[in-house]
């Protein structure tokens, strides 16, 4: 794991400064337990080519903040000499995954699923912070 996402909740639950130059960016991402399933969903058939892998949907690191402010009542403190974040630099974007959906695979929307993610890493954070 690159504890990227957590980067962004861990700073907002400890109040350290930020850099981010994507805030508002949508963003596509694959959770791991399905990118191992999907490839264990080649296994089972006959592919050729490049097959693209992604939740469904997009979320930005605006949505992170705003998810993790409601919980815990803390706002992110952006700053240009803050620390820089580790998705800084990628625009916005969202993975085709027609062809991997056209063999039978269907990935989770990642709305649905990087909540409960998110809100490990709420607890995490806060324990750290105590």
């Amino acid at each position: 794991y690159t504890n990227r996402l957590y980067f962004y909740v861990a700073h907002i639950i400890k109040q350290t400064p930020m850099l981010i130059d994507n805030f508002d960016c949508p963003m596509g991402f694959v959770l791991s337990n399905e990118a191992g399933a999907m490839l264990a969903h080649f296994s089972i058939g006959e592919y050729e080519g490049i097959y693209n892998g992604c939740n469904m949907g997009s979320i930005s690191i605006a949505d992170i903040a705003q998810y993790v402010q409601r919980k815990t009542g803390k706002a992110p403190v952006l700053a240009k000499d803050g620390l820089p974040a580790p998705y800084n630099g990628t625009p916005a974007y969202r993975i085709n995954t027609d062809k991997i959906n056209g063999k039978g695979f269907t990935f989770t929307d990642v709305n649905a699923s990087v909540w409960p993610i998110i809100d490990a890493y709420i607890d995490k954070a806060c324990a750290e912070s105590e």
